[in-house]
């Protein structure tokens, strides 16, 4: 294997391969943070968001707000500050629909993004 990002990768996309269908979202949350990991925040991104659809439409919201809350994070860390705060007033919508979710983190990273 070449660089110190593939073997990260090689074992995360297996294991998004095996994953139940149920346990899928999930899987793609956890891809999404190897994808920070080795600096490929576009491909965590896209993993997080996918997995935000897919809780939505299990009706699960707060790992849908956890998913999105993931979103910001990574555009405050690249450096999009309006994506990010856009990304938190979404995961307040989100709690206030009844995610569970404390309300202090979204305060927190809104700082950050700042």
């Amino acid at each position: 294997m070449g660089g110190s990002g593939e073997l990260p990768a090689t074992v995360a996309d297996d294991a998004l391969r095996s994953a139940a269908p149920e346990d899928r979202a999930m899987a793609l949350v956890y891809r999404g943070q190897v994808h920070m990991r080795t600096g490929e925040s576009r491909a965590a991104s896209r993993c997080y968001r996918q997995a935000e659809r897919s809780f939505r439409a299990a009706g699960d919201l707060t790992s849908a707000a956890g998913a999105r809350f993931n979103v910001g994070l990574v555009r405050a860390l690249t450096g999009d500050a309006r994506g990010a705060l856009a990304d938190l007033d979404e995961v307040e919508r989100l709690i206030d629909a009844g995610a569970d979710l404390p309300r202090f983190l979204v305060e927190f990273n809104r700082a950050h993004a700042l």
